[in-house]
């Protein structure tokens, strides 16, 4: 059980979290609230010709600094961006290294916060998409939560708070669905965070299911903050995963729990009347490893997408031991889908890959290397 220090602690971080993210956010707003004042500015100057050349000439002359419509910029403003510029650079705590294991892109920053431990029935108000996960969990037993903070590098001010389930399972869970997302964030979804912020235009108003998305369905969040969606479910076949993500949409209400709910979804399980055939796009990353999953998920995808020229399913995964190759052999042998492969997932990832990855005596292609693959169902 945690000391009353602990839940003191616990607390103080998720405030100074809670701080910073509105910070962030504001920082980010009044940025760009100046940047398209200044274009505003800077087309004006630019109609009224050599005149408005003339005018800014002069105010320079007088000492002062060109503001937006000729109006000297005020004194306040010039802070705040001084203070914005700052709260982007702070970081919450000392830089946490145990969810994402090599191959790394750091496409993130991420940095940690007090564990907390709980009991499945005891915590937040839940939405009704997750009353059917706690029954599942004994009232008496304990959740140890490892939380962090991940922020996105190539988004200022996107600001997430995570947690990972300590790595202490029951016998039935180990000899159960498998327990692999639970364990850290792997590079694929790493890679498909990255691509879905690279495409953001494709999830606009769409309807998007994230399948096996493990303990933080990473790319899942990122899709329901930066992408617009419509709705966006992010599944599970592992209970313990599920609840986890469904702490997380708890505890991120700036940006998820209008767009994101948890579920869980076993491929070989009727996938429910209110997804069968629901789904715009949906995402797996690093999916394919267990020979008894693979046929499953073929026919799990067919059921959840669309039959729409724009619905597909994009998975991110390595070549592991032949693996995604079986997978794009029964694929093929269905006949439902088409299908194209790259190897490249985006030009930032390439780079990344090939300057900085790839030169670590740890990397191997086979299994390090992401590989982007797209279906589209061949009817539509």
């Amino acid at each position: 059980m945690c000391s009353r220090q602990d839940e003191c602690d616990a607390q103080d971080a998720t405030e100074r979290f809670m701080l910073q993210q509105e910070l962030e956010s504001m920082a980010v707003a009044y940025l760009e609230q100046d940047q398209e004042e200044e274009e505003e500015h800077q087309r004006k100057q630019n109609g009224n010709g050599e005149s408005a050349g003339t005018d800014c000439n002069q105010t320079k002359e007088n000492g002062g600094d060109t503001g937006r419509d000729g109006v000297n910029e005020n004194k306040n403003q010039k802070r705040w961006k001084l203070l914005s510029g700052s709260l982007l650079r702070i970081p919450l705590n000392h830089k946490a290294t145990d969810a994402f294991k090599f191959p790394s892109f750091g496409l993130f920053d991420v940095t940690s916060m007090p564990s907390t431990v709980t009991r499945p029935d005891v915590g937040p108000s839940e939405s009704e998409n997750d009353v059917d996960m706690k029954s599942s969990h004994p009232a008496t037993a304990e959740v140890e939560r490892n939380w962090c903070t991940i922020r996105v590098n190539s988004v200022p001010g996107l600001l997430f708070k995570v947690c990972t389930v300590k790595p202490v399972f029951s016998h039935k869970e180990l000899h159960g669905y498998n327990n692999t997302g639970n364990v850290q964030i792997w590079a694929s979804e790493e890679c498909m965070s990255m691509y879905c912020l690279e495409n953001q235009q494709i999830f606009k108003g769409k309807s998007v299911i994230e399948l096996g998305a493990g303990m933080t369905a990473l790319a899942g969040l990122i899709v329901a903050a930066e992408c617009h969606p419509e709705r966006i479910v992010l599944t599970d076949g592992n209970e313990k995963a599920v609840e986890n993500i469904g702490v997380i949409i708890e505890n991120n209400p700036f940006y998820l729990q209008e767009k994101a709910i948890s579920r869980i979804l076993k491929w070989d399980e009727d996938v429910g009347a209110d997804l069968e055939g629901s789904a715009d796009i949906v995402l797996c990353s690093d999916c394919l490893f267990f020979d008894e999953g693979r046929a499953p998920l073929v026919q799990c995808l067919k059921k959840l997408i669309k039959h729409s020229p724009q619905s597909q399913v994009i998975l991110i995964q390595p070549r592991r031991r032949g693996t995604m190759q079986k997978f794009l052999d029964l694929v093929e042998a269905d006949g439902y889908f088409r299908h194209e492969v790259s190897e490249r997932v985006t030009d930032e990832i390439q780079n990344i890959l090939e300057t900085k990855i790839q030169s670590d005596q740890m990397y191997e292609a086979d299994l390090h290397q992401s590989i982007l693959i797209r279906l589209w169902p061949k009817s539509s």
